[in-house]
């Protein structure tokens, strides 16, 4: 199978995951269906091609809704696959925010022609950028803190966390 097919199942197989996660699917029951989805998959693409054997199935969202049903009168849980893709995601976009403010703050360094380190904030994140002006151009950064916490803030929220809390509530029993 070629490289291509083998990745258009595999990605086909981690949304079908992911949804089964969505739809509260505990791990070790999402990696039997992963399993034999996979297996099916690669019966099909040997068959008809890995393009038709996905289309064939249509959308994984679908595909987990049908295989696990309604899931009514189940208790909740935290989604941990969602919550670090949300994470995963907030931190990439951050990131590449927080660079560019980054190059605009050095870009900006370098048009007052400052010779000599140079130390400053970026705005809105937070944290300290030393720039270093002679022959070149050296710089010294971290990533900043608001960074992190925004990332973990998306994980705690994609994740649902809060519902280990809620979980603990149902357990006790009133006394008096």
């Amino acid at each position: 199978m070629k490289l291509l097919d083998r990745a258009r199942l595999g990605l086909y197989v981690q949304r079908y995951d992911f949804w089964l996660d969505v739809a509260d699917v505990r791990r070790r029951r999402r990696r039997a269906l992963r399993h034999e989805l996979r297996a099916n998959l690669h019966d099909a693409a040997h068959d008809v091609g890995a393009a038709v054997a996905v289309a064939n199935l249509g959308s994984p969202r679908t595909l987990a809704r049908e295989t696990v049903g309604e899931a009514a009168g189940r208790p909740a849980r935290p989604h941990w696959t969602a919550g670090g893709q949300w994470a995963v995601a907030t931190f990439v976009v951050l990131l590449l925010l927080w660079t560019l403010s980054l190059l605009a703050f050095l870009d900006g360094v370098q048009a007052t022609g400052a010779t000599g380190t140079v130390t400053g904030s970026v705005f809105p994140w937070g944290g300290t950028v030393e720039a270093r002006v002679g022959r070149g151009l050296q710089v010294s950064a971290s990533v900043p803190v608001t960074v992190w916490v925004l990332t973990l803030v998306a994980f705690v929220v994609g994740s649902r966390a809060w519902v280990l809390l809620t979980r603990r509530g149902e357990h006790l029993t009133p006394v008096g």
